[in-house]
């Protein structure tokens, strides 16, 4: 709790954590472990939030090679 000595904010959610999110709501969607309503809000999130800058780049620098 705020009230705790050893309370800290916790660190900013990052659009590839909600990503991972999404993954794992679908698989569990498919399932029949979660509703639809779920997947559908993260992905409208994703959607609305616009990308972080150099976010979607590969490992080898960049998306031109």
């Amino acid at each position: 709790m705020k009230d705790d000595e050893h309370w800290a904010p916790h660190d900013p959610i990052t659009r590839d954590d909600w990503r991972k999110l999404r993954d794992v709501l679908w698989r569990k969607y498919r399932r029949r472990r979660c509703s639809w309503g779920l997947v559908e809000k993260i992905d409208a999130m994703l959607a609305a939030d616009p990308p972080e800058p150099g976010a979607d780049r590969d490992e080898e620098g960049g998306a031109d090679g």
